[in-house]
């Protein structure tokens, strides 16, 4: 969880603030990745894959999504449409002055930056993890997509008072809900890490969460040119590898430079639980 003493943030034209951290130092001679985590996933959910990352002489954009951890989370739906998320993305990049940086997303953190090469064409490559262009056409059904979002808030709604109360007995703070140092542990293990969260903020998560799962993306992938590089957890069963990846790849996409990978024994928080190997793979990429 990084300090957010050290952060930069925009303020976004409806408002709402959003904060993202810069990794950078004289070793680091190679081409920006701006990194975008996925559904209520704050910026320490991909702090192990920017480490390494950055290992590999890359300097990264670290963002902090409006609704989750220190950036700004109102309670009303307009605020979490797909170009409110695309804007601030393009306010971030536009505020470092980067000119085609590499644009990683985990999940629906995919979808942005899809939206924003669409418009502005200001990318190098795109990167998707366990990424879709449609999450109710690429899940194993849509009566799946019903029950798992009924089933994640219901989760959220019965671990958030009693993970509270744990912190309560141990004084802990509970203003931050810290997703990172996760390696090696199953979806299911992750998943109180990101139902960790105060009461109050659950119906930010509900709202937001709401919005994500609706976003289509096809129409934007018929307009970029970009490079594409898509990595899947074979275990993923949110995401399909088959389904999902193959609907992207035989998109409109332009460009000819494409590539799908599958990482073994993976599921959907894979850059979460697997970030060497994420890492390692993206080291051919990059």
């Amino acid at each position: 969880m990084k300090d957010l003493r050290k952060a930069g943030s925009i303020v976004a034209q409806d408002g709402v603030k959003v904060y993202y951290w810069t990794s950078w130092s004289r070793e680091m001679d190679k081409s920006w990745v701006v990194m975008h985590p996925g559904s209520s996933m704050n910026h320490s959910s991909l702090e192990g894959l920017e480490k390494g990352i950055n290992e590999l002489g890359h300097p990264t954009i670290l963002i902090e999504p409006r609704g989750v951890g220190y950036s700004g989370s109102p309670e009303e739906k307009g605020y979490y449409t797909l170009d409110k998320y695309s804007g601030d993305l393009e306010s971030i990049v536009w505020k470092q002055g980067i000119a085609k940086p590499s644009l990683l997303g985990h999940s629906y953190g995919f979808m942005p930056e899809v939206d924003y090469t669409a418009r502005t064409k200001n990318a190098e490559q795109l990167i998707g993890i366990c990424a879709s262009h449609n999450f109710i056409e690429t899940a194993p059904n849509k009566a799946a997509v019903v029950l798992f979002g009924l089933g994640w808030r219901a989760g959220e709604t019965i671990l958030s008072p009693v993970l509270g109360l744990q912190h309560w007995i141990k004084g802990e703070d509970r203003s931050y809900n810290d997703q990172s140092g996760l390696e090696g542990k199953s979806d299911l293990g992750v998943f109180p890490y990101i139902a960790d969260v105060p009461f109050s903020k659950l119906r930010v998560y509900d709202i937001s969460g709401t919005e994500q799962i609706g976003s289509d993306i096809s129409q934007q992938l018929g307009e970029i040119e970009t490079p594409l590089v898509l990595i899947y957890g074979e275990k993923d069963m949110m995401v399909p590898f088959e389904k999902a990846a193959g609907a992207i790849l035989n998109r409109a996409v332009k460009s000819p430079d494409k590539t799908a990978l599958i990482i073994d024994k993976a599921g959907h928080s894979l850059p979460i639980t697997k970030p060497k190997e994420v890492a390692r793979v993206l080291k051919h990429y990059l």
